[in-house]
């Protein structure tokens, strides 16, 4: 009979497994298209793997969304203020204060995306400020490469062996009621 700690065991491994497999797949595909930061995809896989298929689709979700509109709001920011440095640091310090007050205010999973809008702004925004010319490439390919990380481990996730919530759920909820029965038991007999 399997225990407890030995089924825990196995599905942490089994999530392993499919994390690296789809990391290995989005960095495969980051590199045959010729991308130049193949660690973005990789990273990005291990971000969204969540224990479950409905919260790894949340988290994916709402971080493309977030580095969409990041990506979207330094290629706005920068080439407007150019040719001025000194300013185009302060627009992009001011979107990624909004986005930090934007993902305090909002108290849901969906503040994720106003973080990603924020730091996916610094990520490409600052580097471009020496080099403006640069901006639109950046942005771009580091959409492409977190949304090649999104992909492979919403695939991998969801169509590989996947876990339900429901499964994990119940797998606790009787841990703990049978943790509950004992100590009353425990109690009942003086103990």
């Amino acid at each position: 009979m399997a225990t407890p700690a030995l089924l825990n065991d196995a599905h942490a491994l089994l999530y392993s497994v499919r994390s690296f497999a789809a990391a290995m797949l989005a960095y495969y595909l980051a590199l045959a298209i010729g991308l130049e930061r193949p660690s973005w995809a990789i990273i990005t896989v291990y971000i969204v793997s969540q224990t479950s298929v409905g919260a790894s689709l949340s988290r994916s979700l709402y971080r493309l969304a977030g580095t969409v509109a990041g990506a979207g709001a330094t290629v706005l920011i920068v080439p407007t203020f150019v040719n001025t440095p000194i300013l185009c640091s302060v627009m992009l310090t001011g979107w990624i204060t909004f986005c930090l007050y934007l993902s305090l205010l909002e108290r849901t999973p969906r503040a994720y995306a106003f973080v990603l809008a924020g730091y996916t702004a610094s990520l490409i925004g600052f580097p471009a400020v020496a080099d403006p010319g640069t901006v639109f490439n950046i942005a771009i390919i580091r959409v492409q490469e977190i949304a090649i990380g999104i992909v492979c481990a919403a695939l991998i996730h969801r169509y590989i062996l996947p876990t339900r919530i429901s499964g994990v759920f119940n797998s606790k909820l009787a841990q703990t009621l049978g943790a509950a029965r004992q100590r009353i038991a425990d109690t009942l007999a003086g103990k």
